[in-house]
C-alpha cells in the first residue's frame, strides 16, 4: 500500500531501502573478516544505490545484467586487493549471493512499475500488486496444508514445521 501511495519513484526509494536492510540481514548472518569491509562498503553504498538508480531510469539493458556479470566480477577483484586470501572463494561468494538475493531480486518488484505495456498505461500497480498477493498466498496456503495434511517433516532439525505435503 505504501509503495503504491508513493508513485513509482516512491517505490524504487522504498525497495532500494528494502534492500539495503535485508543486505544487511545477510552479511549480519554471514561470517566476514576486516579485509571484506572495502567490498561490503562498495556492495551497500555503490552497487545497491546504482541497481536501483537503473530501475529509476528505466535502462532494462544493464539493470538485468549489471549484479549477475558486472558486480559478480567486481567484488572477487576487489576482495583480491584486500590481500586475505583465507576462505577467499567462501566469502566472495557469500557476498555475491547477497547481492543477488537481497538486491537484484527485490529490484524486479519495482522494475514491474516501469513496464511500458501497450494499452495498460498507467495500470502497472496491478503488476506489484499481483506479485505481492501471489506470492503472500502461496505461503499462507503452504502453511496451511501443511498443518490440514502435513504429515511427513522435511528436514526436521532445519525447520521442525515443514512438511511434504505443504511443500507439494
Amino acid at each position: 500500500a505504501a509503495a503504491l501511495a508513493v508513485g513509482p519513484v516512491g517505490t524504487v526509494v522504498l525497495y532500494a531501502l528494502l534492500s539495503f536492510f535485508a543486505l544487511r540481514e545477510f552479511i549480519t548472518l554471514t561470517p566476514t573478516v576486516r579485509a571484506d569491509h572495502a567490498t561490503l562498503f562498495w556492495s551497500f553504498f555503490v552497487v545497491l544505490p546504482f541497481q536501483y538508480a537503473l530501475v529509476g531510469i528505466r535502462w532494462y539493458g544493464l539493470f538485468a545484467v549489471m549484479i549477475p556479470v558486472y558486480a559478480f566480477l567486481f567484488v572477487p577483484g576487489r576482495s583480491a586487493l584486500a590481500g586475505d586470501t583465507r576462505h577467499f572463494l567462501e566469502r566472495v561468494a557469500k557476498i555475491q549471493w547477497g547481492l543477488m538475493i537481497t538486491v537484484y531480486c527485490l529490484s524486479h518488484a519495482p522494475a514491474l512499475l516501469m513496464l511500458e505495456l501497450p494499452g495498460y498505461e498507467g495500470e502497472n500497480a496491478k503488476l506489484l500488486l499481483f506479485l505481492v498477493v501471489v506470492v503472500q498466498l502461496s505461503d499462507v496456503l503452504q502453511y496451511v496444508w501443511g498443518k490440514l495434511l502435513g504429515r511427513h517433516k522435511i528436514a526436521p532439525d532445519v525447520s521442525p514445521n515443514k512438511t511434504v505435503e505443504g511443500f507439494v
